[in-house]
């Protein structure tokens, strides 16, 4: 079992891998939720709910991946 410090560490180094490869994901991604883990999209579905079923068919930890809805590109949000 991984540590605090770990998981920590392993979020920031994807999160690192997310931001510097933004681009390339949302060409190939856009309009969907993706599931990043090891710095990869490890699952995609076009809603959250799905990706689920997918991350679970994948036997894949919810809790051990990052999940990010993909904009398409032109397209703006203000949170």
């Amino acid at each position: 079992m991984k540590t605090d410090l770990e998981m920590l560490e392993e979020t920031e180094q994807n999160l690192i891998w997310f931001a510097a490869n933004s681009g390339k994901i949302r060409e190939e991604f856009g309009g969907k939720v993706v599931a990043i883990k090891d710095k990869k999209i490890v699952a995609s579905a076009d809603s959250g709910i799905k990706l689920l079923d997918e991350l679970k068919k994948q036997n894949i930890d919810r809790y051990e991946v990052i999940v990010e809805k993909i904009y398409p590109k032109g397209e703006i949000h203000i949170f």
